[in-house]
């Protein structure tokens, strides 16, 4: 019986039984592989459904840093007060 399966990470190997075929670099490649000698097209595999991503945090504007410059020259260094 053949089947495919990861091979080192990144290929996909062919099988039979425990015995390696021959190693492809795409997915698509080993299915053709297999339907070539056997005849009959396998069910490509079933994809996992990711975790949703948690919420990105945003503080409220009144929580966002505040520039205080007590320095006179860097104040002006920095340019803060024009715009």
């Amino acid at each position: 019986m053949l089947r495919y399966a990861r091979y080192k990470r990144r290929f996909w190997g062919v099988y039979e039984d425990d015995t390696l075929l021959c190693v492809t670099v795409y997915l698509k490649g080993a299915l053709c592989v297999i339907e070539r000698i056997t005849g009959v097209r396998p069910d490509p595999p079933v994809r996992k459904k990711r975790a949703p991503l948690p919420p990105i945090y945003r503080p409220e504007p009144s929580q966002q840093p505040v520039w205080i410059v007590h320095d006179r020259e860097l104040f002006d260094e920095l340019e803060l007060g024009k715009e």
